[in-house]
């Protein structure tokens, strides 16, 4: 028996010397160094695999680690709500070019030289800005143009500029940086919510905002300035000088609107220009299906929100309409009221009421909390998402009890269901197993 057992082991050993396996654990090491931080691993620990100074758990404790694996979990959250980056910020009438004398020029005012130019205080820098004195104004209306309304000729208008402190106008070396802030708002609030371990709920539905003095600014020039001409509060501006220009910060939205994570950022909003689309977007990327009768969970059969107009309810009461119009119209006339900037179009008077998954209430909170809390299929959504994004392997593919582990981690959070796919046995059977 003894010797039938030697036999047997020495057997076992020599297969596992053999090159084919070793190509096996190589292809394994390059395809989790990947998938975890889109990175090869390093020659020092390909090395330590091959010499089992390092085993593939303790290599990828180590990645996730990384700032590479951030900026992994990072794109994560943008494949979720990704946003394109061809989105419209700002018009040209806002961005200031600087010149040959280092003076920052306003859209067809006069152009002036250095001698000419004025030194003010401005949003982005916390120094002093050098202007032409054309550019600065003590006033968002004059003349009964809007200053900040390009299609008024507002800033073009004689004794229109950049208002106090500067804040209708962007230097145009910050539009690009401004862009990226808006396009990655979802995704860097993601990586936050990864790296504190939060809730959905609070990833989702979340009232706070989190961004750098750039995306706090763009909330107040489209929700203040631009549109409505309200010079910001004492306590907004203090806010905005307190925020870095270049490192995220966590801030509650300027004029106490209630925010609500995904449905109410700009980025967000600009792709999806109606309630109708706002709601589609959200059951594709939270509940992984389109818009269809099962969404109405209670079988409801009227309109609850007394602000949908005659052209909607006429449409929706279709026969042929009704079964999507019920879930869709009621659920979206949540975010009724929001433009495509991000702004809640606070002079009008439009109920944000609606019906959600069988309930009554209102706003973006209720409408974003609906879907986390109190739909059956968001948990299994979510860990489907997660899996095929990560491994770049059909869901359908595990076994049920994979679903069950990888739903029950899902159902605590996004950093529970990340890193229990990121550590788990089926990840790193993928590319040698049959999954």
């Amino acid at each position: 028996m003894a010797s039938s057992l030697n036999a047997f082991l020495a057997c076992l050993l020599a297969l596992l010397a053999t090159p084919a396996l070793a190509v096996d654990g190589s292809v394994r090491l390059r395809y989790l160094s990947f998938v975890l931080r889109d990175a090869p691993p390093s020659v020092d620990d390909a090395k330590a695999f091959a010499q089992g100074t390092k085993t593939l758990d303790q290599l990828v404790d180590a990645w996730l680690a990384t700032p590479e694996h951030q900026a992994r979990v990072e794109r994560y959250f943008n494949d979720m709500f990704g946003v394109r980056d061809g989105i419209m910020l700002m018009e040209d009438a806002f961005v200031l070019e600087k010149n040959e004398w280092g003076v920052y020029n306003l859209p067809d005012k006069p152009a002036c030289n250095g001698g000419q130019a004025v030194s003010v205080a401005a949003w982005w820098t916390d120094g002093t800005v050098r202007l032409c004195p054309g550019a600065v104004s003590s006033a968002l209306v004059v003349s009964g143009h809007k200053c900040g309304e390009p299609w008024t000729d507002g800033l073009k208008a004689a004794g229109c500029g950049c208002g106090p402190q500067q804040l209708l106008c962007i230097p145009k070396e910050l539009t690009d940086p401004l862009k990226a802030e808006v396009v990655g708002e979802f995704a860097r609030r993601g990586v936050k919510a990864y790296a504190d371990g939060v809730t959905w709920t609070q990833l989702f539905a979340g009232p706070y905002s989190y961004g750098n003095r750039l995306l706090y600014w763009y909330y107040l020039f489209q929700e203040g300035l631009h549109i409505h001409s309200r010079m910001p509060s004492a306590g907004e501006l203090a806010t905005l000088a307190s925020i870095p220009v270049d490192a995220p910060a966590v801030w509650d939205a300027p004029n106490g609107q209630e925010r609500a994570g995904v449905a109410t950022m700009p980025g967000f909003l600009k792709q999806r220009n109606n309630f109708r689309s706002r709601f589609r977007g959200l059951t594709q990327a939270l509940l992984c299906k389109d818009v269809d009768a099962t969404l109405n969970t209670d079988g409801i059969a009227v309109f609850v929100n007394p602000d949908l107009d005659a052209n909607d309810l006429q449409h929706g009461h279709k026969p042929g309409c009704q079964e999507c119009h019920y879930p869709m119209d009621n659920a979206g006339s949540t975010l009724i009221n929001w433009d495509t900037n991000g702004d809640l179009r606070y002079g009008a008077a439009v109920q944000l009421t609606g019906h959600v998954f069988g309930e009554d209430g209102a706003g973006p909170g209720f409408l974003v909390k609906s879907f986390v809390e109190r739909h059956p299929l968001f948990s299994g959504c979510m860990a489907k998402r997660a899996w095929e994004d990560i491994s770049g392997k059909s869901y359908d593919l595990l076994t049920a009890d994979d679903h069950a582990a990888f739903e029950a981690a899902a159902q605590k959070g996004p950093r529970d269901l990340l890193q229990a796919i990121f550590r788990s046995a089926q990840l790193k059977a993928v590319p040698g197993g049959d999954q």
